[in-house]
């Protein structure tokens, strides 16, 4: 990581991401780690030449969080005190936008309680409600993009030394998120220009039903909502300016009908969870509510997710991502969700995208619930898209429209 890719990547995350304005309060939410502290620190920098009214750090440390699930008890866990959570929900109404450096070890936590960490995640969740809540609703920009870490790079170049690794994976993060181009701005521009043309022509027809089905054994319908939209990269917050909430990103989304999903569904990577790998799950659904659910690797890392509450059996979030794109192409298991996400279609257990509605953002969190948006603590994507996949839709007036085949889009 040289300082002029840090630099590269730390103007792309606020110019593109979170489109930071001139007196705006930003926060940095960063694990401690050098590559992870050198970003932060040179991302500071920057926001402050870009007229930041005040740059807030919030440091993360997975090595402390582990000490305290194998040696705090579950009623000490979840004691969330109030100044835990007010640090953040006092934000909400300053205007504030938030960036998210997410790298750690991808199984930090596994010898970890569980239970303990199931119970912890839910309480604070609950505290912090609020603030996720104005995240999913676009009242505060925020954007999510990740930078090396020794066990994170080890764990997909396990035969390579921590700094060869470390290299290797920054070249694939430059790469996928334009950094190599001359202008990554302007490049970006461009990138989301093609993704709203396949947003348009899915628009157009309004989709009463997606039908999946692939070898693993996935075939499932999922119905969307009348005025479910679909979104590609950028989107706006309530005020009107644009924002990316992923960085790299290559799917196309959308927020299905709460009780409209049946069926079953594969998953076709493994997902990392809270410092945990699930792998190798199904999940049966019956009129949206997930009835059933294996998995041969993380099995309890799977319920504790499903089970976190009501809205945990349902899914929130579509997603589509064409095989033959720049991060699948890449043919790498990253064992991390930003990337992951981005080579496969991908589902959302959880929360729904208030933005994925016509009228989303006007509408009250109990009117969006009615009108058939899911509500939950969670949102946890997971991977689905093969290389074999197949999407129909059928339209209100019962088209049958190939999307995906073969994986890839038709349209």
């Amino acid at each position: 990581m040289t300082k002029q890719s840090i630099t590269k990547f730390a103007k792309t995350v606020l110019e593109v991401g979170v489109n930071l304005q001139k007196d705006q309060i930003l926060m940095i939410s960063t694990p401690m780690h050098k590559q992870a502290s050198e970003t932060a620190f040179e991302m500071t920098k920057l926001a402050y030449e870009m007229g930041a009214r005040r740059v807030i750090i919030d440091w993360k440390n997975s090595e402390l969080a582990k000490l305290r699930y194998e040696h705090e008890s579950v009623e000490s866990l979840t004691e969330i005190f109030e100044y835990e959570a007010m640090s953040k929900l006092e934000l909400i109404d300053k205007g504030i936008c938030r960036v998210a450096i997410y790298s750690e070890d991808p199984e930090v936590f596994a010898s970890c309680d569980t239970e303990k960490m199931a119970a912890y995640n839910k309480a604070f969740s609950t505290k912090l409600k609020p603030f996720s809540t104005a995240q999913m609703t676009n009242k505060i920009r925020w954007c999510v993009a990740c930078v090396p870490e020794d066990k994170w790079a080890l764990k997909i170049f396990p035969n390579d030394t921590a700094e060869v690794a470390c290299d290797k994976l920054w070249d694939m993060i430059i790469k996928t998120m334009l950094l190599d181009k001359a202008d990554p701005v302007i490049a970006w521009k461009e990138k989301c220009a093609t993704m709203h043309k396949r947003c348009d022509f899915l628009n157009s027809k309004n989709f009463k039903t997606m039908h999946y089905k692939n070898a693993l054994g996935t075939d499932l319908h999922v119905d969307m909502m009348s005025d479910s939209i679909w979104l590609a990269a950028d989107e706006k917050d309530q005020g009107g300016t644009n924002f990316m909430a992923n960085l790299p990103t290559e799917e196309i989304f959308s927020a299905p009908h709460k009780l409209g999903t049946n069926g079953t569904l594969y998953s076709a990577l493994p997902l990392c969870f809270n410092g945990n790998i699930i792998d190798k799950f199904c999940l049966t659904f019956e009129k949206g509510r997930i009835v059933n659910y294996t998995a041969k690797v993380g099995y309890d890392y799977l319920k504790n997710i499903i089970e976190t509450d009501e809205g945990s059996h349902f899914l929130g979030e579509i997603a589509i991502v064409q095989h033959d794109s720049p991060i699948s192409n890449l043919k790498t298991l990253f064992y991390n969700t930003l990337f992951d996400e981005n080579a496969s279609c991908h589902f959302a257990i959880g929360q729904g995208y208030a933005s994925c509605t016509a009228s989303g953002l006007l509408l009250k969190q109990d009117d969006l619930i009615a009108h058939g948006l899911n509500d939950s603590l969670m949102h946890e994507d997971f991977m689905v898209g093969t290389s074999d996949l197949s999407i129909i839709g059928e339209t209100h007036d019962g088209e049958m429209i190939n999307i995906l085949v073969d994986g890839n889009f038709v349209i």
